[in-house]
């Protein structure tokens, strides 16, 4: 892949990952000026509660294709198959599942009625997003970008008359369903089209384990991925349990700024796999200094999201929310600076991927989290979402410390896997 090509893919991975942030964050402006902050507040528990679900479904499967295809482009038909075989399962368990947690954690009946009709938009988000790995092993990414642009485009224009017209957020999340639901069937479509013929073998299942699936592997990665859900998700959670509503929808609107920071990041770490993926099998040297090379450029982009959202988040929040969201500024100052540890953290998560370093990554999570979440539940009960955002950065800057020192620790785990090859 040239360099050209990793730009190209790039590009459309970064527009992917930021189409539905981009849309849910303009759907959230629509719902604060028509609706209030309770309702806000209730979009963004929903929200998240999704995107938890939505990536317990996965189980770190998206990572799995992603990393099996770009190696095995041969057997990527095979590998498809057996993913969203797996994939159609979990999903569907965590349909219940986030219906039974809502229940369970006793929110409100509006929620629970939203997060029941979401749910229902688990299933094709988790399938599209099986597909977007194959499509990045192809590097094929601008396919899948145009069929998910569809699919939201729909979601926000209907949804826009939605909230102007029928101010009732239950019809919203029919609609986000129903966007999902169209985004799958043009990805679909598409991967035949583009990708491969899958008319004559899907249904054949024989056929489906032609290329055998590391259960064991994979179960490495379903735990990872709980682990990421813990650190990424549970912040808005606490604060809803803790605080009320009202605080929670405050607080995700500074959230978004970083979340948005977040995409880009994993947009262009994700974008680098494959190509180091191949440096990796081709030349220990190459890798190494293409490693360097690539770091800078993640420190390049950190630094100008950091200085980007510092000069500018607070205009756009006067302009976009209203003066009254204005106290959205204050954990998002505190939450700048978690962008420096939270781009290193992506980067490094690659490169121990590469490295076959997973049970590595597994053991940092899990030590990382013993440490940290008391720590974040215990700031946000005293301060609130000030407290939330100290406990994000600790919890992101816990994460990459250990990952660097994986890395390069003493004996250096690159002449470690020198040596053994």
């Amino acid at each position: 892949m040239h360099n050209k090509t990793l730009i190209n893919q790039s590009f459309f991975i970064l527009l992917t990952k930021l189409i539905y942030p981009c849309t849910s964050i303009f759907l959230s402006i629509l719902i604060a000026r028509y609706l209030g902050p309770t309702s806000l507040g209730q979009f963004a528990i929903a929200g998240n509660i999704f995107s938890c679900f939505n990536i317990l479904a996965l189980m770190g499967i998206d990572i799995f294709v992603l990393k099996e295809t770009s190696q095995n482009i041969s057997s990527s038909e095979s590998i498809l198959k057996n993913a969203l075989f797996v994939c159609s399962i979990s999903s569907i368990l965590c349909t219940g599942g986030m219906i039974g947690v809502v229940h369970i954690l006793n929110y409100s009946n509006e929620i629970k009625y939203l997060v029941t009709i979401l749910s229902l938009a688990l299933f094709p988000m988790v399938i599209c997003q099986v597909y977007e790995s194959v499509f990045i092993a192809h590097q094929k990414q601008q396919f899948y970008f145009i069929t998910f642009f569809i699919g939201n485009f729909f979601k926000v224009i209907i949804g826009y008359f939605c909230i102007v017209h029928r101010p009732d957020l239950s019809w919203l999340m029919w609609i986000i369903t129903a966007s999902m639901m169209l985004s799958l069937i043009g990805t679909i479509y598409v991967s035949h089209k583009k990708l491969f013929n899958l008319k004559k073998s899907f249904f054949d299942i024989k056929k489906w384990y032609s290329h055998k699936i590391n259960f064991q592997t994979m179960k490495i990665f379903s735990f990872i991925s709980i682990g990421m859900v813990i650190f990424t998700r549970i912040d808005i959670i606490l604060i809803s349990k803790i605080r009320g509503e009202i605080e929670t929808g405050i607080y995700s609107i500074a959230n978004k700024f970083i979340y948005l920071a977040y995409l880009l990041l994993i947009g262009i770490t994700t974008a680098m796999y494959p190509r180091l993926n191949k440096h990796y099998k081709d030349s220990m040297q190459t890798f190494k200094k293409k490693y360097y090379q690539y770091k800078g450029i993640i420190f390049g982009v950190i630094c100008f999201c950091s200085i980007t959202i510092h000069l500018y988040s607070k205009s756009i929040i006067v302009f976009v929310y209203g003066q009254e969201y204005l106290e959205a500024m204050i954990p998002l100052k505190i939450l700048l600076w978690s962008i420096f540890p939270m781009g290193f953290m992506l980067f490094y998560y690659n490169i121990l991927l590469i490295l076959n370093q997973q049970k590595a990554i597994l053991k940092i999570i899990s030590i990382c989290l013993v440490i940290s979440l008391p720590i974040t539940i215990f700031l946000t009960y005293y301060w609130g979402y000030v407290g939330t955002s100290y406990g994000i950065i600790t919890a992101y800057t816990l994460i990459a410390v250990c990952y660097f020192l994986c890395l390069h620790r003493k004996p250096n785990i690159f002449v470690l896997i020198k040596q053994k090859s």
